[in-house]
């Protein structure tokens, strides 16, 4: 990269793939390092909807209230996060991360998320319109259809 250069790139993730949590700490660092030159758009990708057993039409993201999502609460959280600056989201990320990945913290709910949004010291009112906002299905959604697109596959 040149000195001057600026590079923005799009990752496409889900909190509860380990993966992500190794890619993180590794990106954080070139981040520091590279400061305003790297710009790094996190974007939804469902696991659960590429894993599912359900059949091409079924669509994780489309499922009720009642259905117990691997990984959608803590997506949702994610867009939550952002829409309060990257610094936020990047408070957020390493939470849910440290949580589900080294706690070993059940994130699958609304209210799991909330509580790691807490410990990011989010401002949890907006951070809880945000969160429950149908838009942020809809950005999984996009999200995902985006990363399909480009021919991510988990």
């Amino acid at each position: 990269m040149q000195p001057n250069a600026h590079t923005k790139i799009d990752i496409f993730i889900d909190y509860t793939w380990p993966w992500v949590r190794q890619a993180s700490i590794w990106l954080a660092r070139v981040k520091n390092e590279l400061g305003s030159r790297l710009q790094i758009n996190w974007r939804s990708f469902a696991l659960e909807q590429v894993n599912s057993t359900h059949g091409d039409t079924w669509k994780a993201w489309e499922q009720g209230p009642e259905y117990l999502s691997r990984g959608l609460w803590a997506l949702r959280g994610g867009i939550a996060a952002r829409a309060q600056g990257d610094d936020a989201h990047d408070a957020y990320m390493e939470n849910i991360l440290q949580a589900k990945h080294v706690d070993l913290t059940d994130v699958r709910s609304r209210e799991s998320v909330i509580d790691i949004a807490q410990t990011a010291k989010l401002e949890i009112s907006r951070f809880s319109v945000d969160i429950d906002n149908p838009s942020t299905l809809k950005q999984i959604e996009q999200d995902h259809h985006d990363a399909t697109q480009l021919g991510v596959f988990g």
